[in-house]
Order: C-alpha cells, then sequence, then structure tokens
C-alpha cells in the first residue's frame, strides 16, 4: 500500500508546522492533524516515541481541521497563531485553548494543499519520500516504514 500516494514534499512549506523532536533532524516527517481528532491525540504520544528512539526523526505538525469538529478550525487558528506544541496537546487532551491571537490565512493554505494532495482524513503522515500513508501509526510501524525508505 506504500506506492498508493505520493507527493513532492518540497511542495509543502513548513513555516507554520510545530515541530515534534529536534528541528536539525535529518529525516522529516510530516503529519497533518486536526486538534479535536482522537486518533491525532494518540499518535501524538507515538511521536514522542519515536523521537526518543530515533534522533535523526523530526515531525512536522501543520493543522489540517475537519469539518466534522466544529470548533477545530478556529483552534487550529489559534495553534498556528501561537506556535504552540503545548497549545495543540491541551486541545487533543479536551482542555479549552485561548482564541486565535493573529488573522492569518494558514489554515485555510494547510486547507486546499491537504485536499490538492488527496489527503482527506487526520493524521496523515508524509515521509520523506513522499508516501501519504493516512491513519494512526504506533511508534514501530512509523520506524519500520521510515526503514522502508531507506533500503
Amino acid at each position: 500500500y506504500t506506492e498508493l500516494n505520493r507527493t513532492d514534499v518540497t511542495q509543502i512549506s513548513l513555516d507554520d508546522a510545530l515541530v515534534v523532536g529536534n528541528p536539525n533532524a535529518p529525516i522529516k516527517i510530516i503529519v497533518f492533524d486536526d486538534p479535536e481528532c482522537p486518533y491525532c491525540k494518540k499518535l501524538q504520544k507515538e511521536m514522542g516515541i519515536v523521537t526518543g528512539k530515533r534522533l535523526d526523526v523530526a515531525f512536522y505538525i501543520k493543522m489540517f481541521p475537519l469539518k466534522s469538529h466544529p470548533h477545530a478550525y478556529d483552534k487550529a487558528k489559534a495553534i498556528v497563531c501561537a506556535k504552540s506544541l503545548a497549545m495543540l496537546e491541551d486541545s487533543l487532551d479536551g482542555k479549552e485553548i485561548d482564541p486565535p491571537a493573529c488573522e492569518t490565512d494558514q489554515v485555510d493554505k494547510n486547507i486546499e494543499l491537504a485536499l490538492k494532495i488527496g489527503i482527506r482524513s487526520t493524521p496523515t503522515l508524509i515521509y520523506p519520500d513522499g508516501r501519504v500513508l493516512p491513519g494512526y501509526k504506533p511508534a514501530d510501524e512509523i520506524i519500520r516504514l521510515l526503514q522502508d525508505t531507506q533500503k
């Protein structure tokens, strides 16, 4: 299933992304994430496990609020404005977060980009080789899929 969907990762701006792990890590996995998505919350823990085991990996989280979560759009904007991983984690934990502190079209750009490259659900991971893999993955599988790209 790894050949199903690929995208050109150089077309994805990481300026607005929240980073889990070392921002200087050579391997970047991009994650499209919704601030109210229960599977994104589960993935958040797995990202921490991966970056603990693999110091050469960092996750770049881009906000992609789904229409099925009515408050996700404003939360995504607030998180992008604050560039705050802690805010994202609070939101995933079901805590209230402050409203957006700026005006930004970045979330709209993320939605447009996600749809253009065929992303319809969260979380979705994009590997450095451009594979687009939807859904929650445990840390060991994330690492195994990464090793597939390095053969």
